[in-house]
């Protein structure tokens, strides 16, 4: 006798679930951060990179336009996702990041 596969019970995955899972541990985090760490190249003199003012201040000037974007259109169409509630929530956080890199 075959069970169908439909016949199985699954339980439904809650997408608030998802999102709040944990991908990497606190332990397996460290072990990645060093791994990344190990895997970078130190320049020897300080310019030898590109500057950083002029990207931060180009994220800076893209985030604050989505932020007003994202913020108009929940505005005029009332729906939002999890993503857009944390980015409109935490907006306020980054932006302050930011000025602060400045």
């Amino acid at each position: 006798m075959t069970v169908a596969a439909s016949a199985i019970p699954v339980p439904p995955i809650e997408l608030d679930d998802a999102i709040r899972s944990e991908l990497f541990g606190v332990e397996r985090l460290e072990q990645h951060a060093e791994s990344l760490a190990a895997a970078q190249q130190v320049g020897r003199t300080p310019d030898a990179g590109r500057p950083l003012l002029p990207r931060v201040k180009d994220n800076r000037r893209a985030l604050r336009e989505a932020y007003q974007t994202i913020s108009r259109a929940v505005r005029d169409e009332g729906t939002t996702t999890a993503a857009v509630e944390w980015f409109i929530d935490n907006f306020h956080v980054v932006d302050e990041q930011l000025r602060e890199i400045r």
